[in-house]
């Protein structure tokens, strides 16, 4: 499971809800349970998505684990990733396309079959920017541009989600730490890539000095002024040899027949 961040007392709070929806006491809850009394959403296409999308142990149950990474899951997406949630159902062999036929069933399916013209309308306009009858991500992003509603339904789940758990001014602040967090992180992993490499070439500017001492010998401290231009010289030696290396690997590996020749 991700590791969400979520404090110790709103787990207890998770569990809370959990067991208040678990009307058997079986300590598992039934997904139509989890849709009508705690969601109170009707069960869809994105409901049922769910088990194989988080890969829990069975599809009409689930355990508390599996509750709180359905909960944290959706509340911490943003809109893309919720997009991207919608696709990979579609696209269940992961070839980065779905096809017209299934997305129109989809979007019929979580308007719950309701008369809507802007499915047909947007059904149109994916087909006159792709005559094939299947679609990528992108043309479905831009399709999310031009009818931006068309996919509320999608959106109402997680707000469904949000507003049945912590609410949303939690969700948000949460996710705004974890951003500033993962920013953060960044900078410090960049920082110490930094030293790493400060302290690299470091050790590598000491070794070459010692190897210019020993090559200059007596004339190191009788001739500072050659010790530019000695040094100079033997940075430009070492690329060259660097250089010459790489090569040799390369012409060994294709002798080897590691990597294909070109025709």
């Amino acid at each position: 499971m991700r590791n969400f961040d979520i404090p110790l007392h709103k787990i207890k709070q998770l569990w809370h809800i959990f067991t208040q929806n678990d009307t058997t006491g079986s300590g598992f809850l039934q997904i139509d349970e989890f849709c009508r009394t705690m969601l109170q959403y009707p069960r869809n296409p994105i409901i049922d998505a769910i088990p194989s999308f988080l890969e829990t142990k069975s599809e009409a149950v689930i355990t508390f684990g599996e509750f709180v990474e359905i909960i944290c899951t959706f509340a911490c997406f943003e809109q893309w990733d919720l997009l991207k949630f919608m696709f990979h159902i579609l696209d269940p062999a992961h070839n980065g396309r779905i096809e017209r036929h299934e997305l129109k069933l989809f979007l019929y399916r979580i308007w719950n079959n309701q008369p809507y013209d802007n499915v047909d309308r947007a059904l149109l306009f994916l087909q006159e920017i792709d005559e094939d009858g299947s679609f990528s991500f992108e043309e479905v992003m831009q399709l999310r541009d031009k009818f931006p509603q068309i996919f509320f339904p999608v959106y109402k789940f997680q707000m469904h989600i949000i507003n049945h758990s912590f609410g949303e001014l939690w969700w948000e602040t949460h996710k705004f730490l974890m951003r500033e967090e993962r920013r953060l992180r960044a900078i410090r992993e960049v920082q110490e890539q930094e030293r790493q490499k400060k302290s690299r070439e470091k050790a590598l500017s000491a070794v070459n000095d010692e190897l210019l001492r020993r090559k200059m010998g007596i004339f190191y401290y009788l001739t500072p002024w050659k010790i530019a231009n000695e040094r100079s010289r033997l940075s430009k030696i070492a690329a060259m040899e660097q250089e010459l290396e790489s090569e040799f690997f390369q012409y060994e590996t294709q002798r080897r027949g590691f990597v294909a020749r070109p025709a």
